[in-house]
């Protein structure tokens, strides 16, 4: 069976899902409740009701704010969270019905399958990303108008498109890895949120340190890189050595323990 066939057929499935429609309703539903509540704050901001922490980092103008958000709201809105339950499902639901098994016992080559299935949510990551962005960019027009964007701006939103793509790849590559060890949906889900708090954690324990290696360490996990998505400057020659790299590991490291398992483990 030529691989077309396998993502033919992974595509059609996917089509059928009524997860994947469910999702960007749920990443809609999340920005604009996140662009209500700064809509609110600068409101009470501008009136005298609110007093702001001088060491807050957000922007409270409304002409200013609405380009801030175009940049961070798409990883404000919990798209790892989003992709992991999608990831999830489309793996685990396939074992549950006992459809791996019928395509294996007929002679489905394992590794094709895997990969097969890894193009179809890579695009699912990429529709929902570039999806997270054109909204952010209409809910910025919408609620705050977009000023002071300039040429070099245009790169940097791209830039913060491309970077924010490449990381959710990796963290799809760590959830489909979790969910061809487990092959259970429920217990898929759960190690996938415990994968998704350890991250936050040892992100967190990065922040700790200003400098040194053990910073640098802490900082080489996908989730610590989407901070750097959301940036309007120059990004320093080490950090563009993360963004490369360490998205890359994940990826190559979490599909090799993807297909060894899936190709060497019985499918009951």
């Amino acid at each position: 069976m030529k691989f077309s066939n396998y993502l033919k057929a992974d595509f059609y499935k996917l089509k059928k899902s009524n997860w994947l429609w469910l999702m960007p309703i749920i990443i809609f539903g999340i920005m604009l409740l996140l662009y209500v509540l700064f809509l609110v704050l600068v409101r009470l901001y501008m009136s005298g009701g609110v007093e702001v922490d001088p060491t807050n980092t957000i922007p409270l103008d409304g002409e200013i704010l609405g380009k801030y958000l175009m940049f961070t709201a798409p990883s404000e809105s919990n798209l790892p969270i989003i992709l992991m339950v999608a990831t999830a499902i489309y793996v685990c639901t396939e074992f549950k019905s006992g459809m791996t098994k019928i395509r294996i016992s007929r002679g489905a080559n394992r590794v094709n399958m895997f990969f097969s299935k890894f193009i179809v949510m890579v695009g699912v990551a990429a529709v929902y990303t570039i999806g997270a962005y054109v909204l952010s960019t209409l809910l910025s027009a919408i609620f705050f108008g977009i000023k002071g964007f300039s040429v070099q701006d245009v790169g940097y939103f791209f830039r913060s498109i491309g970077i924010t793509l490449y990381v959710n790849i990796s963290i799809v590559s760590i959830y489909m890895m979790v969910a061809y060890l487990i092959r259970n949906l429920g217990g898929a889900i759960g190690a996938c949120i415990g994968v998704y708090i350890l991250g936050g954690v040892i992100s967190s324990a990065g922040a700790l340190f200003s400098e040194g290696i053990i910073r640098d360490i802490l900082n080489c996990i996908p989730s610590s890189l989407l901070t750097l998505a959301g940036s309007t400057g120059e990004l320093t020659s080490a950090n563009t050595i993360e963004i490369i790299l360490v998205p890359f590991a994940f990826i190559l490291i979490c599909n090799i323990v993807s297909v060894f398992t899936f190709r060497d483990r019985d499918v009951k």
